[in-house]
């Protein structure tokens, strides 16, 4: 089930970063405030190079034989990032960080939701969220969500989930760097109206979801697997402008050579 519209899907699709070459090479600036975006890329690409990590964007395809081959440490596989039983429509991203051996270390993905003619809520109850194609659903999988603010939700969303990262790397802060590079990237591919994320209920109090950027939160999305409760999420949320402004504080504080406060308002404006 695709949750995209025609011209929307078209018009991301034209965005789409190159695959399997360096990241700074992938994709340009197309949103956003370039300056701001610019220097924090290539902060980022160059922090992640000194700690042994090349970043890539890679297709799902290969997400799913990486997944194989690191099975023992990689868990279960999130469904609606899997191209053999979800749609995932064109213009998601998938990426991964690969140490000097080119060995995977850490991956996240991103989807779009297009809620412009319809609530986010709406999207979810439909099946949209995992959009796990009928005749793939041998689990029985459906989402379901109650949150107010789900109904008031919308525009062109971008979703990011299925974060990994290998055991021993664990220990190297590299998740909270991605979630803001992800992010980065959705607001200058896709010019998203907020950004999302979910959590374990249970994390929301330890505020802990706070290090990947995101300010607000809403309970609750229930997935159900034959049935049965399988997971209750906590679904996060910014919007765009809260997460540039947001950027250029993280910016100062990990590599303190901006302004922040010039950053910050450059981060209101749009490329």
């Amino acid at each position: 089930m695709s949750n995209m519209s025609n011209a929307v899907f078209a018009d991301l699709a034209l965005r789409t970063p190159r695959t399997g070459v360096p990241f700074l090479e992938a994709f340009r600036v197309h949103y956003g405030p370039p300056g701001l975006l610019g220097r924090f890329f290539l902060s980022a690409d160059n922090r992640l190079r000194d700690r042994g990590i090349t970043l890539k964007f890679i297709s799902f395809d290969d997400l799913v034989t990486l997944s194989e081959k690191n099975a023992a440490n990689w868990g279960s596989f999130n469904p609606m990032f899997d191209p053999r039983v979800a749609d995932i429509p064109e213009g998601s991203l998938c990426l991964a960080g690969f140490d000097r051996k080119g060995d995977i270390k850490i991956c996240i993905c991103a989807k779009p939701f297009d809620a412009t003619t319809q609530s986010f809520a709406d999207v979810v109850n439909a099946g949209g969220f995992t959009a796990v194609r009928a005749e793939q659903n041998k689990d029985q999988i459906e989402t379901t969500i109650d949150a107010p603010f789900a109904y008031e939700l919308r525009g062109l969303l971008g979703y990011v989930g299925a974060l990994w990262v290998h055991p021993d790397a664990r220990g190297d802060r590299f998740a909270s760097i991605f979630g803001y590079i992800i992010n980065s990237c959705l607001v200058t591919l896709w010019n998203p109206s907020h950004l999302l994320g979910s959590v374990q209920q249970k994390v929301v109090g330890t505020g802990l979801f706070q290090r990947y950027g995101y300010n607000h939160s809403m309970s609750s999305l229930l997935v159900t697997s034959a049935g049965k409760p399988a997971a209750d999420l906590a679904i996060l949320w910014m919007t765009a402008d809260e997460f540039m402004a947001g950027l250029a504080v993280y910016l100062d504080e990990i590599w303190p050579k901006i302004d922040a406060a010039v950053a910050a308002r450059d981060g209101q404006q749009s490329a």
